[in-house]
């Protein structure tokens, strides 16, 4: 027998996953399989996923308004649509604080950016990545691994199917062996397992959500100093 509260929870995350699903077809472009980056932020924050404050600019002219929205320090973005990772491509300046530091580097971006994406600077030292992958065989799953620019170097990353529970979550950050990375760290709280946890629920939830997801990365989901963790990039295969 369901109860009305249990009724009340399913209507609750069938009416998220028809907005996350309508977001999504709002975003999507006829033949372009990959959302924007500040696309894949927006459905991001729509599934309950603590993201990095971000505008984004158009143009040259826009870029003081979206910075006044973000603050500083912030991050500049340059947005190209076949540029997956901006690193290599000179395409990300951080620690901007100021609009003329803001529109030097915006001009010193290589050509042919199609706009600007800012964020506000995190600070912390430590970083995953968190995702979804399907596999023909086990369907939807969520992956948690060692971030930053090392992340494909050394292959630290474990799984836990969708939906994800509390306790799944928790035994695929266990497994992990840069496990000790969440612990104090440097002068840096430990991280917040409990909303680490609660954000791979919530990828759990979007995968199943929206099967027009094939792939999802967030490469970085920063610890800030504090320990909380924060989805400072997004990419959304369809």
């Amino acid at each position: 027998m369901t109860t009305p509260g249990a009724e009340q929870a399913q209507g609750a995350i069938a009416a998220r996953a028809e907005r996350l699903r309508h977001a999504i077809a709002q975003r999507a472009k006829p033949g372009v399989r990959t959302l924007s980056e500040h696309d894949s932020l927006g459905v991001l924050e729509l599934a309950g996923i603590e993201v990095v404050r971000f505008a984004y600019a158009p143009s040259l002219e826009t870029l003081g308004v979206a910075a006044r929205t973000v603050g500083y320090p912030l991050v500049l973005k340059g947005m190209m649509a076949a540029v997956a990772h901006k690193t290599e491509k000179g395409l990300v300046h951080p620690w901007i604080r100021s609009e003329p530091e803001l529109l030097a580097a915006a001009r010193a971006l290589p050509e042919g950016c199609e706009g600007f994406l800012l964020e506000e600077q995190v600070r912390g030292i430590r970083e995953l990545v968190l995702g979804i992958v399907r596999d023909p065989s086990f369907g939807a799953s969520v992956l948690v691994a060692l971030g930053g620019v090392h992340s494909e170097l050394l292959a630290d990353t474990s799984f836990a199917l969708a939906p994800v529970c509390a306790a799944d979550a928790r035994a695929a950050l266990s497994r992990l062996r840069c496990r000790r990375m969440l612990d104090a760290y440097r002068g840096e709280a430990p991280a917040d397992l409990d909303r680490l946890v609660a954000m791979m629920q919530q990828l759990g939830e979007l995968a199943l959500a929206a099967p027009a997801i094939r792939e999802l990365d967030i490469n970085p989901v920063i610890l800030r100093r504090d320990g909380v963790p924060v989805a400072c990039s997004g990419l959304v295969v369809l």
